[in-house]
């Protein structure tokens, strides 16, 4: 219901919750994967300023849960065809 109106989602929210909300049914693991590396290079080096570092800390979880779900599922995927293999030979 809310993402069939995005226009109106992002005037009520705003980009950081739209992207997170769109995050798990559209970005890949690679991808998730690399912003979730490059938030933690940023904290590491001491880049994140005080204003940004909490938003960077909700996004981070938020790709570490999307990351685990997808592995989760592709592990399932594969254990399901094993199994089917197995079954048939």
């Amino acid at each position: 219901m809310l993402l069939s109106h995005p226009a109106s989602l992002k005037s009520i929210l705003g980009n950081h919750i739209i992207e997170i909300i769109l995050m798990d049914t559209t970005m890949k693991y690679e991808k998730a994967l690399a912003e979730l590396e490059n938030i933690a290079h940023l904290m590491e080096r001491g880049e994140c300023d005080i204003d940004t570092l909490s938003a960077q800390l909700k996004k981070a979880r938020e790709l570490a849960t999307l990351c685990r779900e997808k592995l989760t599922h592709a592990e399932a995927e594969v254990k399901e065809i094993l199994a089917e293999e197995q079954a048939e030979s």
